[in-house]
């Protein structure tokens, strides 16, 4: 497992994108310890894959890591962290997605990704 998950920083896309399939669909919440170790690669790329799993995953475990993205340093690991967190469906994102959204961000657009996550939540709770 802990392979699969440096395979999400591979410059080859499609290796990347194999190694998120294979993580998503055959390990689970058995990734996710991996995971949330991931979301402190120093690669952003690692971080970015990594936190769309910990959305999917919708596993509580991931909710900090998930959260702790949002403030990255990377501004495509930020905006994804902000969607990513309502897709988790944890009701404790609201707050924080609410926050994100009434902040203006015009270098990486995480309050319109916040606008995103809080749909996402919105789904959920329906």
């Amino acid at each position: 497992m802990a392979a699969l998950v440096a395979a999400l920083g591979d410059s080859n896309s499609d290796a990347a994108a194999k190694a998120e399939v294979l993580l998503i669909r055959y390990y689970g919440s058995r990734a996710t310890e991996f995971l949330i170790a991931a979301t402190n690669d120093p690669n952003p790329e690692v971080r970015f894959r990594a936190v769309w799993i910990l959305g999917k995953s919708r596993d509580p475990r991931a909710f900090e890591s998930i959260l702790k993205l949002t403030k990255d340093s990377d501004p495509r690991v930020r905006y994804d962290a902000a969607i990513a967190l309502g897709i988790h469906g944890d009701d404790r994102a609201i707050s924080y997605l609410t926050e994100l959204a009434r902040t203006p961000d015009p270098d990486s657009s995480v309050d319109s990704a916040a606008v995103m996550g809080l749909s996402h939540l919105s789904v959920h709770e329906k």
